[in-house]
């Protein structure tokens, strides 16, 4: 089987269902939205229309935590590259930690919501 990318499989799927120009372009702009949208990491659980709803795993998520807490102490930061790339690593790492505790808030909420809805029916 050969690999293909989703422009390629848009692009074959539009051709097989006979679609025109602007559902292509329709789909590729919803896929690059997507695609954006998952990769900003901004909430823990993603909605997407037709495909459901996504959420993120917080076990990876404290492991790349710890990940890189070890590459930060690793870099030196008196050299040029260093302290650019510590200074990203700063954010990623900012990043990372909102998104975990995002994450641990929604959690909580359920179980609160959970705990007073069986709460009332007692």
């Amino acid at each position: 089987m050969k690999a293909r990318t989703v422009n390629q499989l848009i692009k074959e799927y539009c051709e097989e269902k006979q679609y025109g120009e602007e559902i292509e372009d329709m789909l590729s702009l919803y896929w690059s939205y997507t695609r954006k949208l998952m990769v900003k990491k901004e909430d823990p659980y993603i909605f997407l229309v037709g495909l459901g709803e996504f959420s993120i795993n917080r076990k990876k998520l404290t492991k790349k935590i710890a990940q890189t807490y070890a590459y930060i102490d690793q870099l030196d930061k008196k050299d040029y590259t260093g302290i650019a790339k510590y200074t990203d690593l700063q954010l990623r790492l900012k990043t990372y930690k909102e998104l975990l505790s995002k994450s641990y808030d929604v959690v909580n909420a359920k179980k609160e919501f959970k705990q007073k809805h069986s709460d009332k029916q007692d």
